[in-house]
């Protein structure tokens, strides 16, 4: 059983897909102590014409930790038959990226947090990895991202990891140009405990933990302006729903229509209103970027959901709202 902050999700979540209502995408069942949760994963522009205009879509997350799972090929088909355009791993298993790059959706490879330190600690080491991992798949014009680690800046126990992150991005961003993949855009994700006290309320509120910045943040966030990338960020509803739900209802949370005459949120530092969660969570993070000095660093959400069951004191967690 996996707890919410581990996101190596079972492919299991592929086999009980279900339609969300709001988006026509799909959502993922995984396993956890508790709950079990849906998940989606927003690639934003994850392929961009020559045009030059992105192209909005929506695809899963695909983890690999469980039992009686199916093969790659039967998972990605049944992805793709339920409206997936895009699939996201949570390392690079050579198998599993053949089998995407063969299935026609795009495919975003990562980085496992534990080669971090290495891999900022040797350009050798780097250039290595992406002639091992990628290189087969340098003709394959649906390779657009490269994940390095994954809510790296939520594990305090890993520290030695968050000042080594941007090192590991920036060796890795100069081997896939050197092996002539430097249309491959690459990133990380957080998550909303990238923020103090995880606090939303009001999103101009918004500012990075002061553990982070320096170290880590800002100097991500100036990599990704230098190298027109996103910054991604894992945005759950559920849990800034239910730790707050005497503040917004819960049709907030579901990007429903509320009963009239409608709830919206008002932010007094802005003046802006806000009609949903989702977008009140997203434009939190925004605010924290600007605070860093970097409003003009691109968004993208990587992964967010609603659990479809849980425990007796997991009010809200049940698979109607989840739908």
């Amino acid at each position: 059983m996996l707890h919410p902050r581990y996101k190596q999700k079972s492919p299991a979540m592929l086999c009980h897909a279900i339609p969300l209502g709001f988006t026509s995408a799909m959502a993922m069942a995984s396993s956890s102590l508790t709950v079990l949760l849906s998940f989606i994963f927003l690639a934003i522009a994850a392929a961009e014409p020559a045009s030059g205009t992105a192209q909005h879509f929506l695809g899963v997350n695909y983890g690999r930790l469980g039992d009686d799972l199916p093969p790659p090929h039967i998972a990605l088909e049944f992805a793709r038959s339920a409206g997936a355009a895009a699939v996201r791993f949570y390392d690079a298993n050579a198998t599993f990226l053949a089998a995407a790059a063969s299935s026609g959706l795009g495919f975003v490879p990562a980085v496992p947090n534990e080669l971090i330190v290495s891999l900022a600690a040797s350009q050798r080491a780097a250039d290595a990895w992406v002639a091992s991992t990628l290189l087969p798949f340098r003709r394959n014009r649906r390779l657009r991202y490269l994940f390095v680690g994954n809510e790296v800046l939520s594990d305090p126990t890993t520290k030695s990891r968050w000042s080594r992150l941007v090192p590991a991005i920036t060796n890795l961003r100069r081997a896939l140009r050197r092996h002539g993949l430097s249309r491959v855009k690459v990133s990380t994700t957080l998550g909303m405990d990238a923020l103090v006290g995880q606090n939303v309320f009001p999103p101009s509120a918004g500012v990075f933990r002061p553990d982070i910045i320096d170290v880590a943040v800002r100097p991500l966030l100036a990599f990704l302006e230098r190298t027109d990338s996103y910054l991604f960020f894992d945005a759950y509803t559920y849990f800034t729903w239910s730790a707050n739900h005497t503040i917004v209802p819960l049709t907030y949370a579901l990007l429903e229509p509320s009963p009239a005459p409608g709830f919206q949120y008002h932010d007094p530092g802005t003046g802006l209103s806000y009609t949903n969660l989702l977008d009140h969570m997203l434009d939190a993070v925004v605010a924290a970027m600007c605070r860093a000095g970097y409003c003009g660093v691109r968004l993208a959400l990587a992964e967010t959901g609603w659990p479809n069951a849980g425990d007796l004191n997991e009010f809200g967690a049940n698979v109607r709202n989840a739908a």
